[in-house]
């Protein structure tokens, strides 16, 4: 007698609920702008993306930045992944995931590598070397493991990834405020987290409509602030990362 196999039951599909549809579609915009940035440095115009594409500061190409250093440059204040709260396997839709193809692309495949590479993402093993990290905050995912796949399926159209997923937090956005600073032909914003630490925007047109988005205002510089110009004129912008918000009697004579 033949026994029927029944086939593995699909995993669920990630819960969206209660996400509000601008954060929706600011995660859907996030992920595309990565891959568009992937897309331009594999054509050549990495340049044209700076280190958004991989450029390390001594000028080396290091290829396409992963979804999590991608994240940290255009998010002030992202916390990385320390401790993480695992969610489950889930389906998750390709559209929202922040990817990085740096190995392979799929014209590098032939139709037999294709053909293994579809089955196991339809198989019963399809998450297995993924690690992606969600944020609900912004309506987002990270892929850490199981990278290239991201981009992948983008090309293929295939709407949904299964993949292991972990929660991960953003700072609310109450936290935050938006200050922008003009001296001359110089105009630099900040982000101010809980009125004591400071980091500078570095890529505006993507950081700024992002946390607008997300619900950031935007002030005048604070009176109890060090002087604005401070910033401008004795920090090399680029290279700092954060500064604590001390009074200007101590951190500057």
């Amino acid at each position: 007698m033949e026994i029927e196999q029944t086939p593995a039951a699909l995993p669920p599909e990630l819960p969206l609920d209660g996400i509000p549809q601008e954060i929706l579609r600011l995660g859907k915009r996030l992920a595309e702008t990565k891959y568009k940035i992937d897309m331009l440095g594999k054509e050549g115009w990495g340049e044209l993306t700076a280190n958004l594409h991989g450029l390390e500061s001594s000028g080396e190409w290091d290829g396409p930045d992963d979804a999590l250093t991608f994240f940290s440059k255009v998010f002030p204040f992202a916390m990385l992944p320390a401790e993480t709260d695992p969610l489950g396997i889930f389906q998750v839709p390709t559209e929202r995931v922040i990817g990085r193809s740096w190995r392979w692309w799929p014209e590098h495949m032939n139709a037999n590598s294709e053909a293994k590479l579809t089955e196991h993402l339809n198989g019963p093993f399809a998450a297995e070397s993924t690690s992606w990290y969600f944020l609900p905050a912004l309506g987002v995912l990270l892929a850490a493991q199981g990278q290239s796949r991201v981009n992948y399926c983008r090309q293929r159209n295939i709407p949904f990834i299964t993949a292991r997923v972990s929660h991960l937090s953003y700072p609310p956005a109450d936290r935050f405020r938006l200050y922008h600073v003009t001296k001359g032909q110089t105009r630099q914003s900040w982000v101010v987290c809980n009125d004591r630490y400071l980091q500078p925007v570095l890529w505006p047109r993507i950081t700024l409509p992002a946390l607008t988005t997300y619900g950031v205002h935007s002030g005048s510089w604070p009176l109890t602030f060090p002087r604005s110009t401070v910033f401008l004129t004795s920090c090399i912008i680029r290279s700092l990362r954060q500064i604590l918000l001390l009074p200007a009697s101590i951190c500057w004579q």
